[in-house]
């Protein structure tokens, strides 16, 4: 089978970084770059998870 030839599975990162520092929208914008992230790395057949500064990486879920 060739890399990213089947698009079943499910992916996920449970994270943690000090919410209430933030705001609403700076939260969100972090969410969506970390997906894009992952979406980035697993396109190019890399691993999901990564170091991202600030936001420790709590658990890394694939299904």
């Amino acid at each position: 089978m060739e890399k990213n030839a089947g698009w079943d599975g499910t992916y996920a990162l449970r994270v943690r970084f000090s919410a209430n520092r933030y705001s609403l929208a700076i939260r969100q914008e972090v969410c969506a770059v970390m997906a894009l992230n992952m979406l980035r790395r697993w396109l190019n057949g890399e691993d999901i998870t990564s170091e991202h500064g600030w936001i420790d990486v709590v658990e890394s879920l694939t299904a």
